[in-house]
């Protein structure tokens, strides 16, 4: 398959030493998918499970991370859960439903979660943006 539509925000964030990067974003009939680089810049590991509670919000709208098996419709390692150790970075990717096909500049938010840094008392989750899709 091939995306209908390709943006490359590099907009990043990060929470308790974890920065995510978002790479990229393609757009396809039902679906989009967004690439993310996941750096530990921390002192401990951290275990990454995006597909389990990470959200993503176009245009005021928000949805959940695709998470079934389906590959390589959803990134392996992502599916399993990721551990990322101090100075070290993981890239893959996570699907998400796409709500409507709308060609047209808009706001969007990336959370990723949950991540668990080693020795932690409760999950985190790292948001990105608002950042824009704009048209050209």
């Amino acid at each position: 398959y091939v995306p209908w539509k390709s943006y490359a925000p590099k907009a990043k964030g990060s929470a308790s030493g974890l920065t995510a990067i978002v790479d990229r974003v393609e757009f396809f009939d039902h679906r989009v998918r967004v690439y993310c680089t996941l750096r530990d810049l921390g002192d401990v590991a951290v275990q990454v499970l995006p597909l389990l509670h990470s959200r993503l919000t176009l245009g005021g709208k928000t949805v959940g991370a695709l998470d079934t098996a389906d590959f390589p419709l959803n990134d392996e390692q992502l599916f399993e859960g990721a551990r990322i150790y101090p100075l070290h970075q993981l890239v893959g990717y996570i699907n998400f439903p796409l709500t409507s096909r709308v060609d047209a500049d808009v706001r969007a938010t990336l959370v990723i979660g949950p991540i668990v840094p080693d020795g932690a008392s409760k999950p985190l989750a790292v948001t990105i943006g608002p950042f824009v899709l704009r048209t050209w």
